[in-house]
This record gives structure tokens, C-alpha cells and sequence, in this order.
């Protein structure tokens, strides 16, 4: 497996992982049709070509397997991994992708997320903890979390 930098054209590929995750994502199909838009590979490419998102993206053997963004420096806006690859440490090595571009871009610092509720698990495993009661919005469940970076020497 190889992480790397997305591009416009990788779009489709991860517009297509993220509707395959759907399932567990949508929670309320009837209203969920602003998610899907901003999920759609128009608004991937639209996101790449801004300063305000970095995207990287896991292959193996050639397949996009993963897929992590970060929006503003601060906020983990997506971390995916497709269904059949997922419990391998993809997850891990995207968020650990996120880290070191971060504090690259900016010296380290908080970093939030909207977990999706059965993602909760996963990022408390990475040291998130919950900021806020689980929401709702556009037909998305999901649960307010805080990364703190851990102390200096």
C-alpha cells in the first residue's frame, strides 16, 4: 500500500468509495440529497483545486483503498477506507498521513471531526475524544470530536 497525494482525476474514485460506504453513513435517505452532492466527484475536484483542502489517497495494487482530507488546516473533513480493506491499518496510516501534513502546514494544534457514529470507536482509538452531542444534518448521523496533540518534552 502506498499513500500519495490525490489529484483531480482520482474524483471518481473516491466519490465511488464514499457512495459504497453509504449504508453506514446515510441515516436519513429522504434527506440526505445536499450529502450526496457535496460527495460527488464535482466537489471533490472543486475541493483539490482550493488552498483551503489537502486530500491524499491509499492504492494497493492499484486500487484507490482510502482516502483522507483535511479542510482549513484543522478539521479532518473525510477519512474512508473501502469495505474489504478496512482492519488492515489503512486508516491508521491516512490519519497518520493528515498528522504529518498538519504540522507541516502549520506546527501542530487541535483537529476536529464529525465522526460518523460507527466510526466513533476508530477515533477514539486515535485519541479523539467527543466535543458534543450527536447531530444530524442532511441526512448524516454523526458525533463532535477533539484531537489534542500530545504534550512536548
Amino acid at each position: 500500500m502506498r499513500i500519495r497525494p490525490a489529484h483531480a482525476w482520482d474524483a471518481g474514485a473516491i466519490a465511488a468509495l464514499v457512495h459504497s460506504c453509504g449504508s453506514v453513513l446515510v441515516v436519513d435517505p429522504a434527506a440526505a440529497a445536499p450529502f450526496w452532492a457535496a460527495m460527488a466527484a464535482p466537489a471533490h475536484a472543486a475541493n483539490m483545486a482550493t488552498s483551503r483542502f489537502r486530500y491524499g489517497v491509499a492504492e494497493a495494487d492499484g486500487e484507490l483503498v482510502g482516502f483522507v482530507s483535511i479542510r482549513d488546516g484543522s478539521h479532518l473533513f473525510h477519512l474512508f477506507v473501502a469495505s474489504p480493506h478496512q482492519g488492515r491499518g489503512i486508516g491508521r496510516a491516512l490519519w497518520h498521513h493528515a498528522l504529518q501534513e498538519l504540522s507541516a502546514a502549520r506546527g501542530g494544534g487541535t483537529i476536529t471531526v464529525n465522526a460518523s457514529l460507527n466510526a466513533v470507536g476508530f477515533y477514539r482509538a486515535l485519541g479523539f475524544r467527543q466535543e458534543g452531542e450527536p447531530a444530524r444534518v442532511n441526512g448524516v448521523a454523526f458525533v463532535p470530536m477533539l484531537w489534542l496533540p500530545p504534550p512536548g518534552p
